[in-house]
């Protein structure tokens, strides 16, 4: 069952790490930039917190696909993975047009990374409907 396999206990354990690290360092940036008044230096160095925490959550979500010994869990992962790019690719595609020829907000890019997970939320919940999923949430 997908629930005892040692390879979801692991990426939960990273991505807990990784969500903790990616908020505060998210959180942070704007506080501290402004109470130690950093200059242009300091405050890229401060946003470039949070990109290594993506980094190390990409690596985790590879790690996760390499260590599955069960080829049909590796492809359910990889299907939700699929359906967030999917979906974060159209609607940055299509945003990023509307915003060329009408007069919409602009959409912060920080974003992308909320809507990819709301998208894997979306496969998983895909995978499950389908009768195909046995991943836990």
């Amino acid at each position: 069952m997908a629930q005892k396999d040692p390879a979801y206990r692991s990426y939960t354990k990273r991505t807990v790490f990784f969500g903790i690290g990616y908020l505060a360092t998210t959180a942070l940036i704007g506080p501290v930039s402004e109470q130690f008044g950093m200059g242009l230096t300091g405050r890229v160095a401060l946003a470039i917190l949070p990109a290594l925490c993506l980094i190390y959550w990409i690596w985790a979500i590879g790690r996760l696909l390499a260590d599955l010994q069960d080829e049909y869990l590796r492809m359910l992962e990889v299907r939700k993975a699929l359906i967030a790019t999917a979906i974060t690719l159209a609607f940055s595609g299509g945003w990023g047009l509307l915003e060329l020829v009408d007069d919409v907000p602009r959409f912060p890019v920080f974003f992308i990374i909320p809507l990819w997970c709301v998208g894997l939320l979306v496969g998983e919940v895909y995978n499950r409907i389908t009768g195909r999923g046995s991943t836990p949430l």
